[in-house]
């Protein structure tokens, strides 16, 4: 009779045919089409409260560029897909060690890119209005 194990890792790789591979990729950011909620910060007498006082507020906002519309490209074909991460916006790094008394292991680690701050794209030539 074959015995039974209740390990995770054992019925994984007794499924999986041996094999074990965890890979992550984070969720992609989508653009949003307005901006988030702006929080102003008001001091009020507790009276203007009660009596429902109204107060006229000024801020600075920034707006999206008329002429790129946020890409911050000149034209659409200078947004390219950046060559260091392929458009992930992640660097992948195997690091090997030798380490005693366990034997030789690797290491892989995922982190933003640095040659484009995890974006994924690189712009050829920025706006002239905005740039």
């Amino acid at each position: 009779k074959e015995e039974t194990s209740h390990e995770p890792m054992e019925l994984h790789l007794k499924y999986s045919g041996g094999h074990f591979k965890f890979n992550y990729k984070p969720p992609t950011e989508e653009k949003a089409d307005k901006a988030p909620d702006m929080v102003v910060t008001l001091d009020v007498e507790l009276l203007d409260l009660y009596l429902g006082s109204e107060f006229n507020v000024s801020f600075t906002r920034q707006e999206v560029c008329h002429q790129c519309r946020g890409r911050g490209a000149a034209h659409k074909r200078d947004v390219l897909h950046c060559p260091y991460c392929h458009g992930s916006g992640m660097r992948c790094s195997i690091a090997h060690q030798h380490g005693e008394p366990l034997g030789k292991f690797w290491q892989q680690l995922n982190t933003t890119c640095t040659k484009c701050d995890g974006t994924g794209h690189h712009i050829n030539s920025t706006c002239a209005v905005c740039g």
